[in-house]
């Protein structure tokens, strides 16, 4: 959508966390307001996302980085510094764990780069990237995530502008 000489790009955020919340983006999608949508591949709803993203020619379909919510999608072995004793990412608990240095850089590389290689194994072009919670702003997390989306050649990052 144009303003003057301005756009505005809707995103729907967080395709992929439920079946429920993909078929709501589905919906704005088919309404047209929505034209974006970062999706989160650690939750396991992805499935056939590379046909719905032919379906949807003019959508951008970027990924939604995540290390604080839910279980990774990587081996937990290969993870740990990033998970509790029950194998789930650490919540509230990550911005501690990376500012007390217990945040392993080679974990987080594995881990966002599985994320996104579900999205490309299944075709999708992945136009933009952001992180959940905007965890993906803290500075390891951030140079970890540009390292990962350059390999993959996500052009994009998704931003919005806090008042």
């Amino acid at each position: 959508m144009s303003i003057g000489n301005r756009s505005v790009i809707i995103n729907a955020d967080g395709y992929g966390f439920t079946p429920g919340v993909n078929e709501g983006i589905l919906k704005t999608f088919d309404f047209g307001l929505v034209r974006s949508t970062s999706c989160t591949p650690n939750f396991g709803y992805l499935n056939n996302l590379g046909e719905v993203q032919s379906a949807y020619p003019d959508v951008s379909f970027g990924i939604h980085f995540n290390l604080n919510v839910g279980r990774p999608v990587s081996p937990v072995k290969e993870v740990k510094s990033l998970i509790d004793k029950d194998g789930k990412f650490l919540g509230r608990n990550l911005q501690k764990s990376i500012l007390k240095g217990k945040i392993k850089a080679g974990e987080i590389e594995k881990e966002l780069t599985a994320q996104c290689a579900i999205m490309a194994d299944q075709g999708v072009k992945i136009s933009h990237w952001d992180g959940h919670q905007n965890k993906h702003l803290w500075p390891l997390y951030f140079e970890v995530a540009t390292k990962v989306a350059k390999r993959f050649g996500i052009r994009g990052i998704r931003s919005h502008r806090r008042a």
